[in-house]
């Protein structure tokens, strides 16, 4: 629903006050968004290597800490809350295993109840093998 729909629909203006009677906002469900991925290649989703590795150096040049923690979600797959909610205790350095179980918001307007906490749901809990490089 648009504002100025969600407006008319709670009578703040009228329907002949709506600046932009014929734009609408198409909203696509899972089925659509699912659908459009089996259309494409999943090739194009990700960097290859070499690009990684390009965009890497390039982002080096300004700031290392954030090259480091790029480089750590593209070991690991982690999101990048995932990766700054990460704690020592999470991490079982004898078998080189990540527990993912907390989660950090990235955003600014994060409330201090919801800054850090606990990952969404169930199925984001997860242990994630660390190579060499990740530790």
């Amino acid at each position: 629903m648009t504002v100025s729909k969600f407006a008319i629909l709670h009578d703040y203006i009228s329907p002949d006050q709506n600046p932009m009677p014929y734009i609408s906002i198409g909203r696509k469900g899972l089925s659509d968004e699912l659908d459009r991925l089996k259309k494409s290649d999943i090739e194009d989703q990700y960097l290859e290597s070499w690009e990684l590795k390009e965009v890497l150096s390039i982002v080096r040049k300004y700031n290392e800490q954030y090259a480091c923690i790029f480089e750590f979600q593209a070991l690991t797959g982690m999101r990048i809350g995932e990766v700054l909610g990460l704690k020592e205790e999470a991490i079982d350095f004898n078998k080189n295993i990540a527990s993912v179980i907390r989660t950090r918001a990235t955003h600014g307007g994060a409330s201090e109840d919801s800054y850090e906490g606990n990952v969404k749901n169930l199925q984001s809990y997860r242990n994630v093998q660390l190579s060499k490089r990740a530790i």
